[in-house]
């Protein structure tokens, strides 16, 4: 059904060709992956990723991450095959920052094996491709053949993990030991990826930020039972959403900030069984076919349904009580264009609430669906 999907619906940008079809995800993805199996085993991973290979067969040192040996640098910047392949003669570990560019022009970074030992970064952790600075263009994407990040053994991010401007990165479901992450987890710019899986992650002190990615059809947080906040797509970004058809959020349990999903086009279920708590804002805005489902949530900041074309009824909200604050524009409550939503359930959804907030409660639910998502082109959702 995925792999029809993409074949009759032509991308943002390229009107499909060399986009999600050519890039394995009818083999491993989504289409015989799904969220049950993991997806690994068909794609993604399974030609030396996470499904077989962990830390042994599949990217560089197996790595022991009982004992770790600190390269004490506050930044450590790597752009050469050379560097690389050295790391873990050394060091498992840093207690600054590492950035390893793929963009380099001599020795360029083809594959990661060279620091399949790392286990901690202290600060920020950046896999990028973007060269913009000095006007080089990236020559290879990182690492060999799989198309993902291969960091069998890296267990915490301190700061920030950054990957991002990747031509042809496929897949980011090598992290398999990745449990925490202290600042933001940024998925950005890579246009030809279309799995952004993180098994084991339990944490996000940050949020969690997807954008700009043209070709993404699963985002896979299962184990994770606090974030900082999640944010993908934005209003009329007709880019990020456009294939997305999965959000797997199992185990979470609380967002201490915003939760926002935005110009969804073919995702149709976005929820969260076991969230009983948004500190900020959850705005959900300018999707097609969405529902949503967040049947324990007690409380959250601020509440926004506007655009959702498909949202019949507000039986996945049935145990929220209380709205405590204000979105960013002064909001706490706001329903509109919803076309399905009549007036008694959006009546009956407002008795339920014990506080409405801080903010404007705006439940007149005006304006169509259809003028909502025509920021992002003609027929963006037929």
């Amino acid at each position: 059904m995925l792999l029809a999907l993409l074949l009759c619906c032509a991308g943002p940008s390229d009107s499909g060709e060399d986009g999600a079809t050519d890039g394995g995800a009818a083999d491993g993805g989504a289409a015989d992956g799904g969220a049950s199996d993991g997806g690994a085993a068909d794609g993604g991973g399974g030609d030396g990723g996470g499904s077989d290979g962990g830390g042994s067969d599949g990217g560089g040192t197996s790595g022991d991450c009982a004992s770790l040996t600190w390269r004490e640098d506050a930044s450590v910047f790597i752009d050469t095959q050379a560097e690389l392949a050295s790391f873990c003669e050394s060091w498992n570990a840093v207690r600054g920052d590492l950035v390893v560019d793929v963009g380099g022009q001599e020795d360029p970074i083809t594959e990661l094996d060279g620091i399949g030992c790392l286990c901690e970064v202290d600060g920020d952790l950046v896999i990028t491709g973007d060269s913009e600075a000095d006007g080089r263009e990236p020559v290879a994407a990182p690492p060999h053949v799989t198309g993902d990040i291969e960091l069998y053994a890296l267990q915490r991010v301190g700061g920030d993990l950054r990957i991002s401007h990747h031509p042809n990165l496929g897949y980011v479901e090598g992290l398999r030991a990745l449990i925490e992450v202290g600042g933001d987890l940024v998925i950005e710019d890579n246009p030809t990826q279309q799995v952004a899986s993180f098994y084991a992650l339990q944490r996000v002190g940050g949020e969690v930020v997807v954008r700009d990615m043209e070709k993404l059809l699963i985002l896979r947080l299962p184990a994770a039972t606090h974030l900082g906040g999640l944010q993908v797509g934005a209003e009329g970004d007709a880019v990020t959403t456009w294939y997305l058809v999965e959000v797997l959020l199992t185990d979470l349990v609380e967002v201490t900030g915003d939760l926002r999903l935005v110009g969804a086009r073919n995702l149709s279920y976005l929820g969260a069984p076991a969230l009983t708590t948004v500190g900020g804002a959850l705005h959900l805005q300018d999707t097609c076919e969405t529902l949503a489902d967040f049947p324990a949530l007690a409380s959250a900041g601020s509440l926004t349904l506007t655009g959702m074309c498909a949202l019949a009824d507000l039986s996945g909200f049935a145990a929220l009580a209380a709205l405590t604050g204000q979105d960013e524009g002064g909001h706490s409550l706001r329903l509109a264009a919803d076309d399905h939503l009549d007036a008694d359930e959006i009546d009956a959804f407002v008795a339920q609430l014990s506080s409405l907030g801080t903010g404007i409660v705006d439940v007149e639910n005006q304006g169509s669906c259809a003028d909502a998502m025509a920021a992002y082109g003609q027929g963006y959702c037929d």
